[in-house]
Order: C-alpha cells, then sequence, then structure tokens
C-alpha cells in the first residue's frame, strides 16, 4: 500500500498555479507543492501542439490523494487536466512526517 506521492499537473500560467496550490494547501490536501516552468509538445486534436506550461509537484500522504484529485478536477482550467501520481517508495522520515503534520 502506498504510504506517499508525488501528484502532478500543469497549467497555462503561473496565476492559475499558484491558485492551486493555494487552494490545495489551505485546504491540507497536499504540505507542499514547487511549480516550474516546462515546455511541452503533445497531441491535442488532431495535431501536434505546443506550448509553455507551468508544472506543479504537490507533496502528500497517499490518503489525500483521492480528495487532491477531486479539487483539482473541480478547478482546474484545463478541459482535460494531466493528473498523474507518483508512489514516494522511499524518503526521508523526518521530511515524510511533517507531510503527514501539516495535512491534518
Amino acid at each position: 500500500m502506498m504510504a506517499y506521492a508525488l501528484l502532478t499537473t500543469t497549467f497555462a500560467t503561473t496565476a492559475d498555479a499558484h491558485a492551486m496550490i493555494e487552494g490545495a494547501l489551505k485546504n491540507r490536501l497536499a504540505a507542499c507543492a514547487q511549480s516550474y516552468v516546462v515546455q511541452s509538445q503533445y497531441w491535442w486534436e488532431g495535431a501536434i501542439a505546443k506550448a509553455d506550461e507551468v508544472a506543479v509537484h504537490f507533496k502528500l500522504p497517499a490518503a489525500k490523494v483521492p480528495a487532491l484529485k477531486a479539487f483539482i478536477e473541480a478547478n482546474h482550467p484545463y478541459k482535460v487536466p494531466q493528473i498523474l501520481v507518483y508512489e514516494v517508495k522511499d524518503g526521508h522520515a523526518p521530511y515524510l512526517n511533517w507531510l503527514d503534520e501539516e495535512t491534518k
């Protein structure tokens, strides 16, 4: 069973990314998030699209994943947002404890 997770998503603007991060943190759905600009290329509506996007990595206990996914799905501006969840198989114990404490 997964105990901790890294959930990633992307946004068209820094403002949208920061709004989602703030909402997730205020609702204690994640303990931390990092954002950075990425250059994406992908298939969309039959053509290859290119865009600068803002990627966000949320760090959280696995038990919070369903709630964070639902929050993103309800509030994301994209029609089909990227939501990928990665299992954290190992980590620094004090950091993982901090994830638990900050999402209570």
